[in-house]
């Protein structure tokens, strides 16, 4: 089950049975009506999910009075968790998409929480293996309550 959920080649295959009790995904419906997917596997959504990543501006951490902790946290897991994806001819076609739209300006490759468009972090590393959130147990800091206690 492990490499079925780690390798990038099953990403969406996931998704596709999700009745049977030994499925990586359940489907349910909210109560506002919106189909959807929760998780059924240890590593967590971060297993099934596409995973989206941005980075909190310098200035977003400044505004709302974080300590500046918080931007080393942020690129510590950049590091161990956020990939700069190939850009697949899927990738290419909906880059051409959204500039297409209007969505305005094009920044290119980005972490930085940013207007517009740009090209984002995937959590896929160059060998096409999905990395979880249950991927940072293995490298934590054991001492991590009282870092994120002072991190605020």
């Amino acid at each position: 089950m492990e490499s079925l959920i780690l390798k990038n080649r099953n990403y969406g295959l996931l998704l596709l049975q999700t009745d049977d009790c030994t499925s990586v995904a359940q489907h349910f419906v909210s109560k506002d009506g919106v189909s959807n997917f929760r998780r059924r596997v240890l590593r967590g959504g971060s297993a099934i999910n596409g995973g989206v990543f941005s980075r909190a501006s310098e200035d977003y951490v400044e505004k709302v009075g974080w300590n500046k902790m918080v931007l080393d946290a942020y690129k510590w897991v950049e590091y161990r968790n956020a990939f700069k994806p190939k850009l697949t001819p899927w990738l290419y076609v909906a880059k051409l998409s959204f500039l297409e739209a209007g969505i305005f300006p094009y920044n290119g490759f980005s972490l930085d929480h940013i207007g517009g468009m740009k090209i984002g972090v995937t959590k896929l590393d160059e060998r096409g293996r999905r990395n979880t959130s249950a991927d940072f147990l293995t490298v934590g800091n054991p001492n991590c309550c009282a870092l994120a206690r002072s991190l605020v």
